[in-house]
C-alpha cells in the first residue's frame, strides 16, 4: 500500500450491514524515549526508538569506587532491562551500582562490605548472604571479618553462599 488514505467498505453476509472505514497508511511508526537515571554515573544520552523494538547493545556509565550492576525499571530496582526487551512505552532505566569494596551481599539486594555487617542487617526470617571474595580472618580482634553468630544473631536463620569463595580455617564462627 502507498502512503495516503483509503476508504474500505465490509458488508456482512449475515446481516447485510454496510461498515465504512477510513484507513490512514503512513511512513512513520510511533516513537517511545528511553531515558537513564545514572545515580550519580557519568551522563547517557536518552535514546528515541520505534515503539515495540529493542534497545539492542545497552549503554554503560561508570562511578568512582563502584561498579555498574545494571540498568532496572526503577529506583527499587525490581526489574533488569536488557538490551532484548521490547519498549512498548516511553521508559526510565535507573543504573544500579555496587560500592567497589562489596564482601558479601544481602538476599541480593543489599550490599554490605564485611560478612558480619550483612549478618547484622539480617532480618529473623530465612536469609542468604553471597561472599563475593575470600575471606581470611587474622587474630587481630578489631577485623572486621570476624563472623559473630552467637551473642547478637543467634535467632537468625541465615544461609550463606560461598559462591565458590572461601573462608579460611581460621576464621571465628
Amino acid at each position: 500500500h502507498s502512503v495516503g488514505s483509503t476508504t474500505i467498505t465490509i458488508e456482512g453476509t449475515v446481516s447485510h450491514k454496510t461498515q465504512t472505514l477510513n484507513v490512514v497508511v503512513s511512513e512513520s511508526t510511533p516513537k517511545v524515549t528511553v531515558s537513564f537515571d545514572t545515580h550519580g554515573g557519568t551522563p547517557v544520552e536518552d535514546m528515541e526508538l520505534d515503539i515495540n523494538t529493542s534497545i539492542g547493545v545497552m549503554p554503560t556509565t561508570t562511578k568512582d569506587g563502584n561498579t555498574f550492576v545494571g540498568w532496572y525499571n526503577n529506583d527499587s530496582y525490581d526489574v533488569e532491562i536488557k538490551g532484548d526487551n521490547e519498549i512498548l512505552a516511553d521508559l526510565t532505566l535507573h543504573a544500579k551500582w555496587m560500592p567497589n569494596d562489596t564482601v558479601a551481599i544481602l538476599n541480593g539486594t543489599q550490599y554490605f562490605s564485611t560478612i558480619q555487617a550483612a549478618i547484622d542487617a539480617a532480618p529473623t526470617t530465612q536469609s542468604t548472604i553471597t561472599v563475593l571474595q575470600d575471606v581470611v580472618h587474622t587474630n587481630d580482634t578489631s577485623n572486621s571479618m570476624i563472623i559473630n553468630m552467637y551473642s547478637s544473631n543467634y535467632d537468625k536463620d541465615i544461609i550463606i553462599d560461598l559462591n565458590g569463595k572461601t573462608l579460611n580455617t581460621s576464621t571465628n564462627f
